[in-house]
Parts: C-alpha cells; sequence; structure tokens
C-alpha cells in the first residue's frame, strides 16, 4: 500500500472509532435524559438498564437507585392520596 491510500485507510478508521465511542456515550445519556423527562412528567415506572461497568454504567446504577428511592418515599403520600390516612 502506498502513502496517500494507506493515509485514506488511517483516516476512515479513525473516523469509524470516534463514532462508534461517541454513540456509546451519548446512548445512555440520551436514555438517562428521556428517563428524567419522565420522572419530571410524574412517570416512575421506568426501569433502568445497566450492561456497562464504566462511569456510564455507574451513572446509569445511581439513577436507579435514585428512582428507587423516589418511589419508596412517594409510596405514603400516594397512599394518602388515595384515602388511606393510616399510613405509618
Amino acid at each position: 500500500m502506498k502513502g496517500p491510500l494507506r493515509g485514506a485507510l488511517r483516516l476512515a478508521l479513525a473516523v469509524l472509532l470516534g463514532i462508534v465511542s461517541t454513540r456509546s456515550i451519548t446512548r445512555p445519556i440520551k436514555q438517562v435524559v428521556r428517563m428524567a423527562q419522565q420522572m419530571s412528567a410524574g412517570d416512575f415506572t421506568q426501569n433502568v438498564k445497566i450492561d456497562r461497568k464504566d462511569e456510564i454504567g455507574q451513572m446509569l446504577a445511581a439513577f436507579g437507585k435514585m428512582i428507587a428511592s423516589i418511589k419508596e418515599k412517594a409510596e405514603p403520600a400516594a397512599q394518602i392520596a388515595r384515602g388511606n390516612l393510616e399510613v405509618s
């Protein structure tokens, strides 16, 4: 392979790696944004799917714990709203 062809292949590989890397970061962030928007509308039914062990996975796990904590804290209020005044 001569110089210009080798350079073009390296550039194409670099672009491909850049696209793959970018998507692996932006997809989970978009998922968290979508879930946060649903939560702001009062929907706490979504579940966080974690298939990573890196920082993005840690962020997803923390977000899932936050959703569970909010659900737990909101349940007594929901029971009171349904008329159960004997909530402890």
